[in-house]
């Protein structure tokens, strides 16, 4: 993962060569945003005009010419990106011949036009007709490929690499089962030709679909999940029998979901296949470029899924959730220049049609450390779009981030002014007035006369759990009783949960094992396993290990689906300082869910403290294995970075590392060991003098919630990230203070969970987080 240690590096790189916009001069939300988005994002100024054509483009050197002109480099300040669509290919309306025009380096052809100027598609369908099946040729909408030179009018160049634009099929082999009849499904290169205006309106306009076949889908997307549960085969058959009968626009609906089909089932050169399709038969519905560049990031072809969203953004510019995959995708692969580049397509996009896309570059640039930017992205949505929540949440979770809580209260108030029936804004009021002991129960008063009824029992849960959190036990027991009495009859478990967990702190164990008996006799079906956790925690609350291991025995009868049951079964036995019983649980438990990370990462943790002795072979070897079984679990690539860090392989740690944030980021042990590897890397220098910058970026990002190192070192439920960080820290202080060597931080935790050396509070801690 590229760490950017200076973000205003970065930024003058991006800015180098354009005309400067003075960020200081006047507020910049009184004016228009994208003179200032000229700024952040890549600086998109007018470019060059292209000279007139005053000869003949039917001359094949001439054509050339014109090649060698548009494709040679621009200087750098007049980079720019060429918004997408079918209307830039017929902007040139002085130069209507020169959109036809393209040339062969062992050819001397042009595309014939019309008189009118028009493309002539009857002559090189024709033309297509006569060819030999043994060349190369490929048409497309806009382009006209051969196999070894190509030229387009508009220079559509690849948006994350220095490719030239492909064929969007080219290198994959299409499925065999769409011929089914009809020249629409076929793949073959005549659905390439180029389309004109007619073309592509229809195309457009095919998106849009009837209720009668909306209907028609729907009964068919019934009988297909029935299909399903039999199996692939039959599914897909079904699909493809259905194509003769459902309307040919809606075609690639149903290649959309066979493809899906076979993602889930593993299938992924039929799903390449069939997405391909997708693609071909109606390239302007963006989800199915979204999810064929889903699936190929999933399986590690990063380069791919950037070539699939470039090709996306071509036929659908605008494309939010395209936008916003790409700018992600850019971010992920070290490109914030492009993520930047994308966002500056949106100067001239409604901001109704584009809030969602800005905010996504607000937070782009948060994430990059860059939070001044941040801020003035969001104040300039807050003054443009009011009336959308999910702005003021984005906003407010921002400040918090930054510990800036006052801000946050602020944005949160203006908020509520403007929308004051948004239920999110008020839990984040909650939320903020408990973190700054403030009047939390006035802001719950002002809840109750704008949330809506559905919302009234989780105002009352939360402020249930502020109160035991306070220590008011009396007020506590009345704020649940008032969730209960608002609360829908298949939540209402919940509510009897949290109050178990308050009168079983409180002592009151009779009453707990009475709320959690109501628990379980409301709970749904798949959700029992959460009610069986809860009478084994206060089994071993209580110190009968036993009577807890007999709840989680009947649980992993009974609910033998999650993964959960088995993993406390195994937790349990750590805490009891078990080590080798709790080794034989989890070897158990993977033989029935062998694709959950953290049950290999504890197999992994606990091979490691039980073979100190024998050195690292048999860790590794187990460490090997789970890769083989869940490759992107987050957990297990941060037991190997502990190996490596062992071992004194520093950098191998460090790529270890790296891979577990990027894939389980909300997993906090991998920060607490990326602070260990950072010590490790810097002996000479005290560890109050060690730079820290980009992990904290990391981890103030990814906003951690669990792991046992994690859980250590938050000492409050309210603590903010920077805080855990900052105990972290100070827990490797004082082991340096007192002369010992920076321990495995994970050993360091367990060996302190003997629960006859943790006071109440701890011990209750320990077990139910």
């Amino acid at each position: 993962m590229r760490a950017i240690n200076d973000y205003s590096t970065c930024r003058d790189s991006v800015l180098n060569g354009y005309n400067q916009v003075s960020i200081n001069s006047g507020s910049l939300f009184e004016n228009d945003f994208f003179s200032y988005s000229n700024n952040c994002y890549s600086n998109v100024v007018s470019p060059p005009k292209v000279r007139p054509l005053n000869y003949d483009l039917h001359s094949y050197s001439v054509v050339n010419d014109v090649v060698r002109t548009i494709l040679s480099p621009v200087p750098d300040r007049y980079k720019y990106e060429i918004p997408l669509g079918e209307e830039e290919q017929y902007q040139y309306k002085n130069r209507k011949n020169y959109e036809n025009a393209y040339s062969f380096d062992n050819k001397q052809e042009v595309f014939r036009s019309n008189r009118n100027g028009s493309f002539d598609e009857n002559y090189y369908r024709n033309k297509y007709e006569q060819r030999n099946l043994n060349e190369p040729y490929y048409y497309t909408d806009e382009l006209y490929y051969r196999k070894s030179n190509w030229f387009t009018v508009r220079n559509h160049r690849d948006e994350y690499t220095d490719e030239q634009p492909r064929n969007p099929t080219s290198g994959t082999k299409t499925s065999p089962e769409i011929n089914v009849g009809n020249k629409r499904n076929s793949l073959s290169p005549d659905n390439y030709l180029p389309r004109g205006k007619e073309e592509i309106a229809r195309l457009k306009e095919e998106l849009n679909f009837s209720s009668s076949m909306k209907q028609q889908f729907k009964d068919f997307f019934k009988e297909f999940k029935t299909k399903e549960k039999i199996g692939y085969e039959d599914a897909v058959q079904f699909a493809l029998d259905s194509l003769k009968v459902l309307p040919l626009q809606m075609h690639w609906k149903v290649y959309l979901e066979i493809a899906d089909l076979s993602k889930r089932e593993n299938k992924f050169e039929k799903a390449q296949q069939f997405y391909v399709s997708v693609n071909t038969l109606q390239p302007y519905a963006s989800k199915g470029w979204l999810e064929y560049a889903k699936m190929e990031e999933e399986n590690g072809n990063l380069d791919k899924c950037s070539k699939i969203l470039t090709d996306g953004l071509y036929y659908c510019p605008h494309s939010e959730n395209l936008l916003v995959k790409g700018i992600k995708h850019g971010e992920k692969m070290g490109n914030i220049g492009h993520s930047r580049k994308l966002l500056s397509r949106l100067q001239d996009v409604s901001i109704d049609r584009s809030w969602r896309t800005i905010m996504e570059g607000g937070l782009l640039e948060a994430r990059q450390g860059n939070v001044t930017v941040a801020r003035k992205v969001f104040k300039y949505l807050i003054s443009k779009v009011p009336s959308y929540g999910p702005i003021y949440t984005e906003a407010v979770r921002l400040e918090m981030r930054a510990e800036e809580y006052e801000r946050a209260l602020s944005i949160v108030n203006k908020g509520l002014k403007t929308i004051p029936n948004y239920g999110p804004l008020w839990f984040l009021a909650l939320k903020i007035e408990e973190v700054l002991d403030g009047d939390y129960r006035q802001v719950v008063k002002s809840a109750l006369d704008e949330l809506s009824k559905e919302l009234i029992w989780k105002l009352y849960y939360e402020l249930a759990q502020i109160e035991d959190r306070k220590g008011n036990h009396s007020e506590c027991l009345k704020a649940y009783v008032k969730s209960v009495l608002n609360c829908p009859a298949n939540l209402v478990w919940k509510v009897w949960i949290g109050g178990a967990r308050s009168e079983l702190l409180c002592g009151n164990v009779k009453n707990a094992r009475k709320l959690l008996s109501r628990a379980h006799l409301s709970v749904p079906e798949k959700m029992k396993a959460s009610v069986f956790l809860d009478f084994a925690r206060l089994e071993e609350y209580l110190g009968d290990i036993d009577r807890a291991r007999y709840f989680l025995d009947k649980a992993k009868l009974e609910t033998r689906h999650e993964w959960k049951i088995f993993l406390e079964a195994v937790l349990l036995e750590i805490r009891a300082n078990n080590l080798e019983k709790a080794l034989s649980e989890v070897k158990n438990a993977l033989t029935i869910h062998t694709s959950t990370g953290r049950l290999w990462a504890v197999l992994i943790q606990l091979t490691h403290i039980l073979n100190l002795e024998n050195g690292i072979s048999s860790q590794a070897e187990v460490f090997k294995e789970a890769l083989k079984n869940v490759p992107k679990s987050g957990e297990v690539w941060c037991e190997g970075a502990r190996i490596a860090l062992y071992c004194g392989e520093l950098e191998k740690a460090k790529r270890y590392l790296d891979f577990a944030i990027q894939f389980t980021p909300q997993y906090g042990d991998s920060f607490v060991e990326y602070m260990r590897y950072e010590i490790l890397s810097q002996r000479d220098k005290p560890i109050s003098e060690i730079n820290f910058s980009t992990l904290e970026r990391l981890c103030i990002n990814a906003e951690p919630t669990y792991g046992v190192s994690w859980c250590h070192c938050k000492k409050n439920p309210t603590d903010s990230t920077m805080e855990c960080l900052r105990v972290t820290k100070q827990i490797f202080m004082e082991l340096e203070e007192n002369g010992d060597e920076v321990l495995d931080f994970s050993r360091m935790v367990i060996s302190k969970l003997d629960e006859s050396s943790l006071d109440h509070a701890e011990r209750f801690k320990t077990i139910y987080t």
